[in-house]
């Protein structure tokens, strides 16, 4: 986690699976979780069902599939809010 990121709270992060420079998501996600107890709402444009199922095994808060709007974060975000 970057420095200045380190100094903002927050408990969820939006995370595509495939990150920049072939970095995973799925890992970073993980190390999200038991290093600092953030959770993940996963965003992608893998379709594919054991890519999926793959991300579901860890647990995420959530999955929203690429091409997705605004709104439907939010939704997810607020809907985590009231669960």
């Amino acid at each position: 986690m970057s420095h200045a990121a380190a100094s903002i709270s927050f408990h969820i992060v939006v995370l595509d699976i495939d990150l920049a420079r072939g970095d995973d998501g799925i890992t970073t996600a993980i190390l999200l979780r038991e290093e600092h107890g953030i959770e993940a709402l996963f965003v992608s444009a893998h379709h594919k069902h054991e890519v999926r199922a793959l991300s579901l095994d860890w647990k995420p808060i959530g999955f929203i599939g690429k091409p997705y709007l605004p709104q439907q974060v939010l939704a997810a975000i607020d809907k985590i809010g009231h669960a």
